[in-house]
């Protein structure tokens, strides 16, 4: 039987027939009034013509015309059936597509897809969330999250931890898509060339588009080389630096900030986490190592079309529906992995000895803190004026347990760790802050050192 799977994550929409690449690309378009352009050929246009180029299409599909006055004829709609067109030169006379979809889209955007796709002629029998078909194996006893790479943001989907593959949640961290990954690598080399040979790229649209046309190899040098020779040819001039590769993950660490903020919101002090990462996330520098050292955790590096290769368990299911399936849940086909339980070990030598709230200090132990407006007078505790908007009587607690420190939060309101919302008993860390309230009471967690 053929395989025809069809991924539309934006970032890197590719057809998969039998196990092989027959299209690849990102979702961008060029438009102007003599030519339309479309993945790479508009990319090599961007930073020329930046007025012309869309890129949320995939991200936003509707079909509202754009209010920009260059685009005031087409909706996100309109643009994905030319990309879809293109796509289907690709394809065979019979094909039967199966395709995979980020977990943003949701059942509206899809059944408008489908539509656009039937326009089109082209013929679908299946759709899966791409972290559902990811996921093969169960992994016993663990809290299993996907990371995947968008053009405007990463998703993060946690796996219920059933007998099959399906979500539980699924989020999108902005700041953390490859657009804005790579602007700040652009800027990062940018500023070294000015800092060793005062040469903007940035100077020139020509220049700015030959820095994000090297981009993506620059990127993936930087991955297996201690310094990465980063060469401009520019109006007949070859201008060239060597950048260490630590530059690129220094470049992005407050993007990455901002997926460990998200996902320490989401383990909590009993969950044994596995980090399931596409090769897309997988390629980023440093990502793995930022992981590594702020988690305990088994860490899975997919590789290249293990998501469109997973999503061929729809065949699996029978599909000679008129209409296609929308398969939320897949059943496992690799045996279940149990991971070593250790507990979150990364933290231990990271944990906070003391809170700072205004300029009053107190000790973390084993005997719990209590933050509130009326906290009992059995605990040790921190009051809050009680006319505090948004803040319980008792809050949150703070204490040691098995030589961690842990935050309990006892309020209706919330309480929020590095502006993400807890759930339920997290780990802390030093340097973390904790708010309440409206407006905001903020506190510090350091250690003996930090006094």
């Amino acid at each position: 039987m053929s395989h025809e799977i069809l991924n539309i994550n934006d970032s890197n929409i590719s057809l998969v027939i039998d196990g092989s690449v027959s299209y690849q690309d990102q979702g961008f378009i060029f438009i102007d009034k003599k030519d339309i352009a479309i993945g790479k050929e508009a990319l090599k246009k961007w930073r020329i013509f930046p007025k012309n180029i869309i890129n949320d299409y995939w991200s936003n599909l509707s079909d509202d015309k754009y209010k920009s006055l260059d685009f005031a004829n087409y909706s996100p709609a309109h643009l994905i059936s030319f990309h879809l067109k293109k796509i289907k030169k690709s394809l065979r006379n019979d094909h039967s597509l199966t395709v995979v979809y980020p977990p943003y889209m949701n059942a509206k955007q899809l059944s408008l897809f489908l539509g656009i796709a039937n326009a089109c002629d082209i013929s679908i029998q299946a759709f899966v969330q791409s972290p559902v078909a990811a996921t093969r194996r169960r992994y016993i006893d663990s809290k299993l999250v996907h990371l995947d790479l968008h053009l405007h943001g990463m998703s993060v989907s946690v796996m219920k931890n059933n007998q099959d593959s399906s979500i539980d949640e699924s989020l999108i961290i902005g700041k953390c898509g490859l657009i804005e990954l790579n602007k700040a690598w652009a800027e990062m080399i940018s500023s070294a060339f000015i800092a060793k040979l005062r040469f903007d790229p940035f100077h020139s649209a020509k220049s700015d588009q030959i820095l994000y046309d090297n981009l993506d190899d620059w990127v993936l040098s930087a991955l297996n080389n201690d310094q990465v020779e980063v060469e401009i040819d520019f109006r007949n001039q070859s201008s060239s630096i060597y950048i260490d590769s630590t530059e690129f993950h220094k470049a992005v660490k407050s993007n990455y900030r901002l997926l460990v903020n998200k996902l320490r919101s989401i383990f909590t002090k009993d969950d044994f986490p596995v980090i399931q990462v596409s090769d897309q996330v997988a390629r980023l520098p440093g990502i793995i190592s930022t992981l590594e050292s702020s988690f305990s955790c088994k860490i899975i590096i997919l590789d290249d079309l293990d998501i469109e290769m997973g999503a061929t368990r729809c065949l699996n299911n029978d599909l000679t529906s008129d209409n296609p399936l929308n398969k939320k849940s897949l059943e496992f086909d690799n045996s279940p992995l149990e991971i070593d339980q250790y507990k979150l070990q990364s933290f231990h030598g990271n944990k906070p000895t003391h809170i700072l709230f205004g300029y009053e200090i107190y000790k973390i132990s084993e005997s719990p803190i209590v933050i509130g407006t009326m906290p009992s007078d059995e605990n040790r505790f921190i009051k809050i004026e009680s006319d505090a908007p948004g803040i319980s009587r008792e809050h949150f607690s703070i204490f040691i347990k098995d030589d961690i420190c842990i935050i309990r939060d006892l309020s209706r309101y919330g309480t929020f760790l590095n502006r993400e919302r807890i759930k339920n008993e997290t780990v802390l860390q030093i340097g973390d802050s904790l708010s309440i309230g409206s407006p905001v009471k903020e506190f510090i967690l350091i250690s003996e050192g930090n006094f």
